[in-house]
């Protein structure tokens, strides 16, 4: 599902790019791909942390998904960060992503929320099962790593 929210903000967000004077169109491509993982980092980020009831509101439409909204925020920051250490100046890669990620976070909640069938796999519970178990396994991984690690001191 995590592929499936990247792939439909970069689909989007490469028009919006091209079109956007802030980034240059050689650019677009990088900057959308960034877009997608800026959203996707900072949900996985939130869910890791323990802050379902955020992500939740996001996603269900409980909370708004505009530039007030702090998850928003969050990814809007991510994104210029990325945009800025791909060389476009600090200013422009700020106003890229506030003027982009907006939209971009409206077309992702109404995925959760349509009734589609075409959209049944964008579902909260889904993600946070899948973000959830990620989040275990990791530390899993780690526990042992650290333990076999130990033995061989």
């Amino acid at each position: 599902m995590l592929d499936q929210i990247v792939n439909l903000v970069k689909d989007q967000a490469v028009n919006q790019f091209t079109n956007n004077s802030d980034v240059p169109n050689e650019q677009a491509e990088v900057a959308a791909t960034a877009a997608g993982e800026s959203i996707f980092e900072t949900i996985t980020e939130q869910l890791s942390g323990g802050n379902m009831d955020a992500v939740s509101g996001l996603l269900t439409g409980a909370s708004g998904a505009d530039s007030s909204n702090p998850l928003v925020q969050g990814v809007i920051s991510n994104l210029t960060s990325k945009l800025t250490g791909s060389g476009v100046d600090a200013g422009a890669a700020q106003s890229a992503a506030s003027g982009i990620i907006p939209g971009l976070m409206q077309s992702v909640v109404g995925k959760f929320m349509s009734p589609a069938q075409e959209d049944s796999g964008f579902d909260v519970q889904s993600l946070m099962n899948q973000v959830a178990g990620n989040a275990i396994k990791d530390q899993v991984t780690k526990g042992i790593g650290d333990a076999l690690g130990g033995m061989f001191k």
